[in-house]
């Protein structure tokens, strides 16, 4: 494009349209640059320090040949992407798939998105976006900055600190009546709100399979907020997940109060057992979600995600 001074501005096009459009990002003349078009920009331009590009652009500046930025290749499989951004479709929401022994993100889709090429030309459009939810905000990356709370899925960290603590085994049997009592309330499993439906007596590997609430319930009770926070925190939760995305792109998952990431000082500000199946306060991101499944198929380690390949 060339503008009112006589320069010349080179665009990005983007054949992939919304199915990449979070991960990638975009760059522009008006609106700056996101997603790895943002973090990526020193390779995209050739303004890395990296002694190749040190040397090919100095001979381009020799030869006179404008300078042609470097490939950044990304771990996204496409089939994957679009198999995640069909399942979207007209919901707000996000999905990522992470393969656990690399840590490489395989589909990593947030609903609603964008179509980045328009974000030059025709912005009103993108503004225009509507979703079932209020506001639709197509721009963010719900999945490495949305906000949601964890629930049933917080259960694997839970029954990870009851195991690895050594306070149960797999095994260990619990009684269910279909409640637990906290501050004198009871608490329910989620189908069966106001009316308790126990299923009696279970193993701990009973309660994972069928999410029993009220055992769970109990486990953080037994084992005190604290450990289960310790334990979130080896699935990395309080930390930003090291992906190759800008730093304002990526929540921190935890624990939050008023807005902020809250780290409580002792387990009595905290409520453990709504803590152990993913209530309280807990606000999450599906990249760290996906952390924790890859780090249980993983046998216990917890691999760096890795959105580039090269």
């Amino acid at each position: 494009r060339e503008l009112p001074d006589g320069r010349v501005w080179w665009l990005r096009r983007y054949p992939r349209g919304p199915l990449t459009a979070h991960a990638v990002g975009y760059s522009t003349i008006g609106r700056s640059r996101t997603g790895l078009e943002l973090s990526m920009n020193d390779y995209l331009t050739a303004s890395n320090a990296n002694l190749s590009t040190i040397v090919d652009t100095t001979l381009d500046r020799i030869r006179g040949i404008p300078r042609v930025g470097n490939n950044v290749v990304t771990t996204l499989d496409l089939a994957a992407q679009q198999a995640a951004a069909e399942g979207l479709a007209g919901n707000c929401g996000a999905a990522v798939a992470l393969e656990p022994s690399t840590g490489r993100v395989l589909a990593l889709a947030s609903s609603p998105s964008f179509n980045p090429n328009l974000v030059e030309t025709d912005f009103d459009s993108i503004e225009a976006i509507t979703a079932p939810c209020r506001p639709a905000a197509p721009l963010l990356d719900r999945a490495t900055a949305g906000r949601f709370v964890p629930g049933s899925t917080f259960k694997i960290v839970t029954a990870a600190a009851a195991i690895d603590t050594g306070t149960y085994t797999p095994e260990s049997r619990f009684d269910d009546p279909g409640y637990c009592t906290l501050f004198g309330q009871r608490v329910f499993n989620f189908s069966d709100q106001g009316t308790p439906t126990g299923f009696g007596n279970v193993s701990l590997a009973d309660a994972v399979e069928n999410s029993i609430n009220p055992v769970f319930c109990n486990i953080g009770k037994e084992l005190g907020a604290g450990v289960v926070l310790d334990y979130a925190k080896r699935f990395g939760f309080y930390e930003r997940p090291p992906i190759e995305l800008p730093s304002e792109e990526v929540l921190i998952s935890g624990l939050y109060r008023n807005g902020r990431l809250y780290d409580p000082e002792t387990d009595s500000e905290v409520d453990p057992g709504r803590l152990a199946f993913g209530q309280e306060r807990l606000v999450v991101t599906p990249l760290q979600m996906a952390l924790v499944a890859a780090g249980v198929a993983n046998a216990g380690v917890v691999v760096e995600p890795k959105l580039v390949e090269r």
